[in-house]
């Protein structure tokens, strides 16, 4: 679109535009004619104030619905604001009659469009799966379009990328995206995301706005949008996200958007405009809170005419990657790379053999150091920004980048890829339709590439008194029996004490504990890695002791429980036990010697409280409560016993059922009537129902007819008016076993067929 203006212009659009107030322009468009709301829309439009032009347009609008030159700003609009896409192609459909080459955005009388329209709605219809019909656009702008406008070269990529998205539609992976929800994504941008290694925390930048709405006037003057700050959220004893936290460091008037974080959370590095040109900053935690942002130091990375943002370490520490427009690349924007040999990094190199003549971003290397996921719009996208990946042979190449195809790409923007160490939690950003806001974050449960040939250490350092751990606590991980035997420091992460490192396989390592600097004799542990499986994952959690300022090792705990005759004192076996632990359930039996041995979960550790809720109950005897508070010490093993007192038999009464049948008879139910009232004489009688089946049918038939016969003798006794507190138990034993002689079964088989009701008190 080309739209001619004056110096004059110009001038008073960049000195008087970045000054107004959204109140500002409100008053101007309500007092404007159609004549000036035009000139308003446009100048606002040239100098990309789309939100200011958005209010202008929207009177235009109201003035004349139909008109093409008004629908086609409103369409241009929403594109560059990410606006739903029904709402662009709804506008750009009302002006494609019409086009003029020499358009003149100025003139209240142009009822014409620029040839622009069809690109715009090509990608508008793109985005909206209408594939074909996006082709026909994209041909169509081209065809009608000038030679010299620069979105042709555009046009012919959308093409291509169209029809890669028909191939990938028409063959989808197993790998279906799962929005992260309204705790994390807002109705704003989620625009960059990185899980922690042990997929247990995670940082975002997000332009959602401050709770007490303090950078309300720092918005973005073109979008009139929040800036975007930095928050993190990390996972919950119910494996749920929490709410999304803000850094410190961020600022109301700055975008701060985050980039990458060491293992440990020391350093966080960033996106930061504050220098104008976009540069990498990076903020680092000391004396417990992090520091300003300011620009890093590392060698070869930030210059001066150039952007560069995007920059990532591997987890180990020796691999470099970022995003550059530098002049020594292959397209607008491409992924450089440096490793660490020995104790110099080497000149950052243009990957070519990745990087297209579009733009490539958000690279991010797995636990392997060979796998490197990046996005990337060149024409094997789907549709703007596709997430690929690339592999580092033993020669230090990387393969021709493989698109991870659909559904995990969409036809609209993926991006921002990032995965825990042990692929099991795996999460991009996408702009993709059914959203939360016009960019929210995604998951997928499983790694797009086999994790092989390597380690990982997932380690915690635990407070006993539940408090953040020190500062300067750290683990001293030293390879045995590696080329390289030099002791390597690992910073506990302070929120909780997560430490973590690759390993290689097959080695034997050795691990130390420092409560600080000033620890003698710590506590140390030996190790070694599997030769054989493809990945292993090594687990390791220790106590921190404030008060001794030591770290130790974590106790196993064991809770016994012996339950007994209160009368004989012999053990129970086959009791039911309920224990409520902590407000968890657990449901256990008795074993022969009257025991259960319950291992507590490692989440108990020296010093908490345990609460155990237990009831016991076993025909024949009275149920039992017992309540069990305990603070845990170094004993690791607790012993405790209940007694239950046996229920007396006094008496007791049985009624018959027909062959195959459950139904009590008539001469049933006046035995029946015996039984209530005896009950109702004697309110603090209780009765066992005990229910069998002869040995005709099946085990499993036996067992089905006994326990009908039990459950319907209790609903006639409960019908006739016993109460259901004073039916102890009712069970179906299945097959009375009886004798046989000569191969001939003995008494009549009725007598098998029954419901006996003992009674007892």
């Amino acid at each position: 679109m080309k739209i001619t203006l004056t110096l004059c212009i110009l001038i008073a659009v960049q000195t008087l535009l970045a000054q107004f107030t959204e109140s500002q322009v409100r008053e101007i468009i309500k007092n404007s004619s159609e004549k000036e709301l035009v000139f308003h829309s446009s100048r606002f439009l040239q100098e990309n104030f789309f939100h200011f032009a958005d209010l202008a347009t929207s009177r235009l609008l109201e003035i004349s619905p139909e008109n093409p030159n008004y629908n086609f700003r409103k369409g241009l609009i929403l594109v560059s604001t990410k606006g739903k896409e029904e709402d662009i192609i709804k506008h750009f459909s009302k002006c494609t009659k019409k086009i003029q080459k020499n358009y003149d955005a100025y003139s209240k009388s142009e009822d014409a469009v620029p040839v622009d329209v069809f690109y715009y709605l090509g990608v508008a219809l793109h985005r909206m799966e209408q594939l074909d019909s996006a082709i026909e656009n994209y041909k169509k702008f081209i065809s009608l379009s000038s030679s010299k406008s620069q979105l042709i070269v555009e046009a012919a990529i959308r093409i291509s990328q169209c029809e890669v998205a028909k191939k990938n539609i028409s063959s989808p992976t197993n790998f279906q995206p799962k929005n992260l929800g309204n705790i994390l994504n807002s109705e704003f941008s989620e625009s960059k995301a990185e899980i922690s290694a042990d997929g247990k925390k995670l940082f975002i930048t997000s332009g959602r706005p401050w709770p007490d709405n303090s950078d309300d006037k720092s918005k973005d003057p073109f979008l009139y949008t929040f800036k975007k700050d930095v928050y993190s959220s990390f996972k919950d004893v119910n494996n749920q996200w929490t709410a999304p936290l803000k850094f410190s460091f961020s600022t109301p008037d700055l975008n701060e958007c985050f980039s990458n974080v060491s293992i440990d959370e020391r350093i966080i590095t960033l996106n930061n405009d504050l220098a104008g040109v976009g540069d990498v900053f990076h903020t680092l935690f000391e004396n417990n809170l992090f520091s300003n942002p300011k620009p890093s130091n590392i060698t070869e990375v930030n210059t001066i005419e150039r952007w560069e943002s995007d920059f990532t370490e591997s987890m180990d520490g020796k691999l470099r990657f970022f995003v550059s427009d530098r002049t020594t690349g292959k397209g607008k924007r491409d992924i450089y790379f440096s490793e660490l040999t020995g104790a110099n990094w080497s000149t950052p190199q243009n990957i070519a053999s990745i990087n297209s003549e579009s733009d490539e971003i958000s690279p991010f290397i797995g636990l392997d150091n060979k796998t490197l996921y990046f996005s990337s719009n060149g024409n094997e996208s789907m549709g703007g920004f596709d997430i690929f990946v690339s592999h580092r042979d033993q020669s230090g190449e990387w393969s021709s980048p493989i698109n991870l195809g659909y559904p995990l790409n969409s036809v609209a923007d993926d991006y921002s890829f990032t995965q825990s160490a042990n692929g099991q939690d795996n999460v991009f950003v996408s702009s993709r339709n059914g959203g939360n806001g016009k960019e929210d974050l995604y998951e997928i449960s499983k790694s797009p590439v086999l994790i092989e040939k390597t380690a990982f250490l997932n380690g915690r350092i635990v407070s006993k008194n539940k408090k953040v751990i020190p500062e300067n606590t750290y683990v001293l991980v030293k390879c045995l029996n590696c080329e390289d035997k030099s002791e390597k420091k690992l910073l506990a992460r302070v929120s909780d004490g997560f430490f973590g490192m690759k390993l290689e396989k097959c080695r034997e390592y050795e691990l130390s504990y420092y409560y600080d600097n000033l620890s003698k004799n710590p506590f140390s542990e030996k190790f070694n890695t599997n030769c054989e499986q493809p990945f292993e994952e090594v687990n390791k959690k220790v106590l921190l002791d404030d008060d001794n300022r030591v770290i130790v090792p974590i106790l196993a705990y064991e809770v016994t429980l012996t339950i007994l005759d209160k009368m004989r004192s012999f053990p129970i076996k086959n009791a039911a036990v309920l224990i409520n632990e902590n407000n968890k359930n657990r449901s256990l039996t008795t074993d022969n010697n009257g025991q259960i041995q319950m291992k507590l979960s490692e989440d108990f550790i020296f010093g908490d409280e345990l609460n155990l809720n237990i009831k016991v109950s076993k025909v024949g005897y009275e149920s039992a409560d017992k309540s069990i508070s305990k603070k845990l010490e170094y004993n690791q093993s607790v012993f405790e016993s209940i007694s239950l007192l046996n229920l007396k038999q006094v008496d007791s009464i049985s009624i018959y059922f027909a062959s195959n049948e459950h139904i009590i008879s008539e001469e049933s139910k006046k035995i029946l009537i015996r039984v209530v009232n005896k009950l109702k004489k004697n309110p603090k009688l209780q009765i066992q129902i005990n229910s069998y089946a002869d040995v005709t049918g099946s085990d499993e038939y036996n067992t089905y007819i006994s326990k009908k016969r039990a459950v319907e003798t209790s609903t006639i006794l409960e019908s006739l008016g016993v109460k259901p507190e004073q039916i102890y138990s009712l069970e179906g034993f299945g097959e009375v076993k009886i004798s046989t002689e000569s191969g001939k079964i003995g008494p009549d088989l009725s007598i098998f067929r029954r419901s006996d009701i003992i009674f007892f008190e």
